[in-house]
């Protein structure tokens, strides 16, 4: 429905770039939840956020979106940067570039990553997106219950966020909180990351068939664009997930 009124909105008034930078936004979701097929979501992205940038091409929000739909899908890390750098210094206080600015250092291996969502939840205080995404941020560097405190402030705001419960998960699991942990990744919208992180867990408790028929799920549901959770699924630590959202 997002995209049958942004297009409507756009017959309206064809020459709205932000209206086209949201649009890509939302091709991207499609395209990241499995809706349509990765390269044709992403296409229509690409060509929505290049006609924003030709109607204006100093708007900060669209050199954001470009820079993620560089590093999600084309792997072009030195485009990225350069977007993301562009949109920084058209607009170092919005909100939604900071969080790509921080998803980009958190590439990078920067610590930074902390303190740009940080000044982003500080424009955006109900941004479910970034406490999600300072939670993972947190949980790499070891600052459990941040992350979870984070978690559980994204859930608050959107209770049904894709992939939260899922990682939430993996914090408890942290903990030593297992049936904690069971019951938080069953409450995961999106099939795919539920399945991921129960056989993460059951692996981790020696629950070797619970484990092996999350996999199996994955594998015969999944298969297409989720290589990496079937391999951690195997042992590998937890995934980074909605960077960009």
């Amino acid at each position: 429905m997002g995209i049958t009124h942004l297009k409507e909105a756009l017959d309206l008034e064809p020459g709205y770039a932000l209206a086209w930078v949201a649009l890509a936004g939302a091709y991207s979701s499609e395209a990241d939840r499995g809706w349509v097929p990765a390269v044709e979501g992403y296409a229509r992205a690409r060509a929505a956020v290049e006609r924003a940038l030709a109607l204006e091409p100093d708007l900060a929000e669209a050199h954001a979106r470009l820079g993620s739909i560089q590093v999600v899908h084309e792997w072009d890390w030195r485009g990225a940067e350069r977007s993301f750098a562009r949109a920084l210094e058209l607009a170092p206080g919005n909100a939604m570039v900071l969080r790509g600015a921080a998803a980009m250092a958190s590439l990078n291996g920067s610590r930074l990553a902390i303190g740009l969502y940080r000044l982003a939840l500080e424009q955006d205080p109900l941004s479910a997106a970034a406490y999600s995404n300072l939670g993972l941020e947190l949980h790499v560097v070891g600052r459990i219950l941040e992350s979870e405190a984070a978690y559980r402030k994204s859930l608050e705001l959107a209770p049904q966020r894709v992939g939260a419960h899922a990682l939430l998960s993996l914090v408890l699991l942290a903990q030593a909180r297992g049936e904690e942990a069971i019951a938080e990744a069953a409450r995961e919208p999106h099939e795919a990351l539920r399945f991921w992180a129960l056989g993460i867990i059951h692996h981790a408790a020696g629950r070797g068939p619970e484990s092996n028929e999350s996999l199996r799920v994955l594998i015969g549901k999944h298969e297409d664009g989720w290589a990496t959770q079937m391999a951690e699924v195997h042992g590998v630590g937890p995934a980074k997930l909605e960077k960009y959202g």
